[in-house]
């Protein structure tokens, strides 16, 4: 009698990075899981006042997700979905109706959304340095891996980055 492997279900690990490129926080959920739903787990990681802005990509825009932020006092940064409603929520609104009359680009520009290279670079170190896949298969397991590789990733990052400068 053979016994069957156990499927590994799929895993999604989301990350709050300070503008240092250090990972503050993590979570890891199920692959069903909503990135707006996962905010305040990963702010509640991190010393609250410490936190002076969110700086999120369209999964995070909700209308949830901005009166979280408001009600603990921080600014929301984050890109609304392009057909996206005017909505009840007061920056979401801002956003929204500015981006009608300026121009998506534009909003991008005024708000620095470029910083949020900084987040996309920090999860492309933590990929090619730790690899993009877990090792382990039981649910503990990864969580602990996903640890030990946050914890890496910052101690290398604390040692020294490579210092980019413009050429003019």
């Amino acid at each position: 009698m053979r016994r069957s492997k156990k499927k590994s279900m799929a895993q999604a690990s989301y990350t709050g990075v300070s503008k240092e490129g250090l990972i503050v926080s993590r979570i890891m959920t199920n692959h069903i899981t909503d990135d707006c739903k996962c905010l305040e787990s990963l702010i509640q990681c991190v010393d609250i006042e410490k936190i002076t802005e969110v700086l999120a990509d369209t999964g995070y825009d909700s209308n949830n997700t901005y009166i979280v932020l408001e009600n603990k006092g921080i600014k929301a940064t984050i890109a609304p979905h392009k057909n996206a409603k005017t909505a009840y929520t007061q920056p979401r609104s801002d956003t929204i109706n500015y981006i009608k009359e300026k121009g998506y680009h534009v909003e991008r520009n005024k708000n620095k959304y470029g910083r949020r290279e900084i987040v996309e670079n920090t999860i492309y170190r933590y990929k090619s340095i730790i690899g993009a896949k877990l090792r382990s298969r039981k649910w503990d397991n990864q969580d602990v891996e996903t640890l030990l590789g946050c914890h890496i990733l910052n101690k290398m990052t604390n040692l020294g980055m490579p210092q980019s400068l413009k050429l003019t």
